[in-house]
């Protein structure tokens, strides 16, 4: 059985934005987060018509991640089944989570497919140990909620991360990347490498433990 979305946009890679009500998303929900911003969807199989603006995909193969505030969804191009596996498993699989994947529809739709990699590294390594959502605020700053320990703003011009953490003036000794100091406690650096993945993850982590 197919299922077809209407008045659909590509961000690229596997990812479309459609309008679909939080009503219309629960339909489609094994136990699915509700957090503000879109509602969040898995997809398999997706056909995407660039003429008529239509997806068409897999009825049975549709899962929502997350149930939104607004009428609006983000629609990928994942495997639920594999989803679903990644959600019971401690895995390195690059499957944004559910508090990610708003975040990584705007990266795709600014940002290149390295640096989106990048972000999808280091969200993966920090996701082993804290699922904070990431809030969308101005300016394509992106806030860890509700703990606040970390910032992350899509640079698209400069195309790489502004990164905000906590940070003690002891800990900001780090090889690849440099930390400078914003407003107390909080210290920035730029993230556009695939070496600084490491240490932006530690940093990431020493912020929510600060």
């Amino acid at each position: 059985m197919l299922l077809t979305f209407s008045m659909v946009n590509s961000l690229g890679s596997g990812t479309w934005i459609a309008p679909l009500s939080p009503f219309e998303a629960r339909r489609f929900g094994q136990n699915p987060l509700v957090k503000g911003g879109r509602s969040i969807i898995a997809v398999s199989s997706p056909e995407y018509d660039v003429e008529t603006r239509t997806l068409t995909v897999n009825y049975d193969g549709v899962l929502t991640l997350n149930i939104g505030e607004i009428e609006e969804a983000v629609l990928v191009d994942l495997n639920p089944q594999d989803v679903l596996k990644a959600q019971r498993q401690d895995t390195d699989v690059l499957h944004p989570s559910a508090a990610d994947i708003d975040f990584i529809a705007a990266c795709k739709s600014h940002l290149d497919e390295g640096m989106t990699r990048i972000i999808q590294q280091v969200l993966s390594g920090v996701r082993k140990h804290h699922d904070d959502t990431l809030i969308e605020g101005e300016g394509r700053k992106w806030i860890a909620s509700p703990h606040n320990f970390m910032a992350i703003t899509i640079q698209n011009r400069n195309k790489q991360f502004l990164v905000s953490v906590k940070a003690r003036p002891e800990q900001k000794s780090f090889r690849h990347i440099h930390l400078k100091q914003s407003r107390p406690p909080y210290w920035e650096f730029h993230l556009n490498s695939p070496s600084q993945i490491e240490e932006t993850i530690q940093a990431i982590l020493d912020s929510a433990n600060y």
